[in-house]
């Protein structure tokens, strides 16, 4: 079973080739992923490498953990298998839901129910309609 590990507090500009040559004597790599920003291709300072089993990753993270490179010090730990929480949750998009009194609320109003609005041209007509009279043609 394979194992990541996180490796921060690298300079924003290193490369895998120097990545590499610091790992590689601690323990065979099978995958390497420097993290970059997507628009300016800039490193952030860590990357995530996958390594066989957990006594490569215990030896890599040995004699990787607190190395100084350049002016910045190399923090080495097993990664966590849970994934990041989302920033926000997100509201559920379109209707079928239920108002308050457990009812649909897409219903649909027969004609003959006390709800019913038709398209009749009664003047007693109240619904969600102006208070004019209605012009017949």
């Amino acid at each position: 079973m394979t194992t990541k590990l996180y490796i921060g507090g690298l300079p924003k500009n290193v490369d895998e080739l120097s990545l590499a040559r610091i790992i590689f004597p601690y323990g065979d790599v099978l995958t390497m992923t420097i993290v970059r920003d997507r628009a300016t291709k800039i490193g952030k300072g860590y990357a995530f490498i996958e390594v066989q089993d957990n006594e490569v990753a215990e030896a890599i993270i040995e004699g990787v953990n607190g190395l100084q490179y350049g002016d910045l010090t190399i923090d080495a730990k097993i990664a966590d298998a849970t994934p990041a929480k989302p920033a926000f949750k997100r509201k559920p998009m379109g209707g079928g839901g239920y108002n308050k009194s457990g009812s649909s609320s897409s219903s649909y109003n027969k004609p003959g129910s006390s709800s019913y609005r038709g398209s009749g041209s009664s003047n007693n007509d109240t619904g969600n309609r102006s208070k004019r009279p209605r012009l017949n043609k």
